[in-house]
């Protein structure tokens, strides 16, 4: 029998003007999402419309304005086969990274629930559902381009671990996992 691991999902919530405008159409709480292994807690992987993909430390807070975004994290545990695999599929991420672009169009096309895919472009969520289904974690009900942050608060298989600020996820973190 293999070993039991786990993937994170966290959902942020931002308050740029972008988030703002994303919140004020959506109606969501959470503008944000990106993905992590339990191999390394203090990097998690996403998109955002400067970078493109993007590796971001949410528990390496340095403006307190950043201490009191609210997020949650939830986690999946998988075999070690898919563990291994979404951690192969993130490092072909990390070393292709500049191949990558910000799928703008697929978010603003997913408000109409209309898919829309692009070779190496992607949104944060669209991203985060890709590699959950790409991996085999999760068999995901929708294209991955129709999922939005707040759409991971409805998959059954994601159990919420943590409900707050990003300021307190760092000390929670040991107890998470």
């Amino acid at each position: 029998m293999e070993n039991k691991r786990k993937i994170l999902v966290l959902l942020t919530q931002h308050n740029d003007n972008f988030a703002k405008f994303l919140r004020f159409i959506t109606g969501a709480e959470y503008t944000h999402a990106s993905i992590a292994t339990e191999v390394d807690l203090e990097r998690f992987f996403t998109f955002n419309q400067e970078d493109g993909f993007y590796v971001e430390r949410p528990t390496k807070i340095y403006t307190e304005h950043k201490r009191l975004r609210k997020c949650r994290l939830y986690s999946v545990e998988v075999d070690e086969s898919i563990h291994d695999n979404i951690c192969n599929i993130i490092h072909d991420f990390e070393v292709n990274s500049t191949a990558y672009k910000y799928n703008l169009l697929g978010l603003i096309l997913s408000f109409f629930k209309m898919p829309w895919n692009r070779n190496n472009s992607y949104f944060c969520s669209q991203f985060v559902a890709e590699l959950l289904k790409k991996s085999g974690a999760i068999i995901v009900e929708k294209d991955p381009s129709l999922y939005l942050p707040n759409d991971f608060m409805d998959i059954s298989e994601l159990e919420l671990c943590y409900n707050g600020t990003l300021g307190n996820l760092g000390d929670s973190m040991s107890m998470i996992i």
